[in-house]
């Protein structure tokens, strides 16, 4: 039996290759293949977790919110970071 179970508040995500105006991330991921990366939280602990649909440091609901409307999307995605001047 696992003793070392993930804990409570713990976050799951896939990270895989990213390519866009901003520049590139996880390229690694092209030659090793997409991974499942978390962050530990603390309390007790679980074994039923709901995956991110982007890393934490691209979640919607950290700073300030910007709503892009444009009519073609081109290599942006959501949650995407937006670097202003």
């Amino acid at each position: 039996m696992r003793k070392n179970w993930p804990r409570e508040k713990s976050r799951f995500w896939i990270v895989e290759p990213e390519l866009g105006i901003a520049g590139a991330r996880n390229l690694d991921t092209l030659v090793s293949g997409k991974y499942i990366a978390v962050e530990p939280g603390d309390g007790e602990p679980e074994k039923t977790f709901e995956g991110l649909e982007t890393p934490p440091e691209q979640q919607p609901n950290l700073g300030l919110k910007v709503t892009l409307v444009a009519d073609h999307l081109g290599s942006l995605k959501k949650g995407r970071h937006i670097l202003l001047p």
